[in-house]
Parts: structure tokens; sequence; C-alpha cells
């Protein structure tokens, strides 16, 4: 049972790790709102956090985490607690990729 939970997990984990990279790729799709909210602004989104993670270089971020899913899944470790490392990773992924999109969300800034 904790084999399928673990491959479930290692599933969702994921994609949401290629949420996460889409979501940086398409910097020029969410330019063009950047620049109709903030027009007089030279960061992204007028965020310097967005302004440096929505580059390629951020693409790290994403791809080191997928070395560390592949690494805990390859691991020779207890079930329970390759399962436990496995939450824990997708928890700290789903709370990245929701911080991001509230920082490229409109609504966040104050417009609606």
């Amino acid at each position: 049972m904790l084999k399928v939970f673990n491959v479930v997990l290692s599933l969702i984990q994921v994609l949401l790790l290629l949420g996460m990279a889409f979501v940086m790729i398409s910097r020029e799709q969410y330019a063009s709102i950047s620049e109709s909210l903030y027009p007089h602004s030279p960061l992204f989104m007028d965020s310097w956090l967005l302004d440096h993670l929505m580059t390629p270089y951020g693409l790290v971020i994403p791809l080191a985490l997928l070395m560390v899913v592949v690494m805990v899944w390859r691991k020779k470790i207890a079930p329970a607690k390759k399962c436990m490392l496995q939450l824990g990773l997708c928890a700290l992924t789903g709370a990245g990729l929701s911080v991001l999109m509230y920082l490229l969300s409109p609504m966040s800034h104050g417009f609606v």
C-alpha cells in the first residue's frame, strides 16, 4: 500500500514540477500583462523575485527538485520514510507553485 502511495506522490510531484517549469518558461505571455499594469517599472510585475525567477536560470529550481525526487525514489530506505520525504517535497513544490502563481496574478497587486 505504501508503494502505491509513493508512486502517486511521485506522479503528483512531477506534475507540479512540470507546471512550475511551464509557468517559468512562459515569461513572454505575462510580459504584456506586466507592461500594461506597470508601464514605468523595469521589474517584471513590479517584483524583484519574479524578475529573477521568470528567467531561463529560474528553471534550475524545478530541475533541482526533480533530481531530489529521483534520488528519493531510488534510495533504499523504508517505504514509510520515503513516503514522508515525498509528501514533504510535494508540499514544498505545491507551496512554491502557489506563491509563484499568486505573484503573477493581477489581483495580488490590487488590480481586478
